[in-house]
């Protein structure tokens, strides 16, 4: 029972310690909030006859924009006066069923038939002109053909520019395999 009750002992000992430790965590997390930020490097505050120099000027300038806002002598305008009296009805548009009968153009009848005669006519010509025998002079004809490389086939390649490699890294993380997972 000895070794319980010190057990117990030590574990409220610790969680008072704890609590106390977390007070003055927070403690000191508020009077760094609260302490005045360090003014960037080569940035200097006006101080002493300085700074009544620099309240001169702005109370200089203020004066010689005049006064602000509106001077309590002058009245405002009425808002019956400012207010447009058009209606706007006048400008709504038009409304009109479409329940009623719809009026269409008649339909025109068109015939291909003498039109796909001719069709397949020509079709059958240009087969029968392709339908004979290749000559070595067709095959020397047809492969230089193919061998001829266009310029435009193959543009130039420039290198890619920082902003292009940037994305690409982005995509990359993007469409990767976890990071916990590339080592496997």
């Amino acid at each position: 029972m000895a070794d319980v009750s010190g057990l117990v002992i030590l574990l409220a000992l610790g969680a008072v310690l704890d609590l106390i430790r977390k007070g003055m965590e927070r403690k000191a997390e508020r009077q760094r909030q609260s302490a005045p930020r360090p003014l960037p490097p080569g940035v200097v505050l006006p101080t002493g006859t300085a700074r009544a120099r620099v309240r001169g000027d702005w109370r200089r300038a203020l004066e010689e924009a005049g006064p602000l806002g509106r001077h309590p002598d002058h009245s405002l305008e009425s808002d019956e006066e400012v207010e447009e009296r058009e209606s706007l009805e006048a400008l709504a548009p038009e409304v009109r069923s479409l329940e009623g009968p719809v009026v269409r153009a008649p339909r025109v009848v068109v015939d291909l038939d003498d039109e796909s005669r001719l069709t397949i006519a020509r079709r059958l010509k240009e087969a029968a002109a392709r339908d004979q025998a290749h000559t070595r002079a067709d095959h020397r004809t047809f492969d230089r053909k193919v061998r001829q490389v266009s310029a435009a086939l193959a543009p130039e390649r420039q290198p890619p520019t920082r902003a292009q490699l940037r994305e690409a890294m982005k995509w990359r993380e993007i469409l990767d395999r976890p990071v916990g997972w590339r080592d496997e």
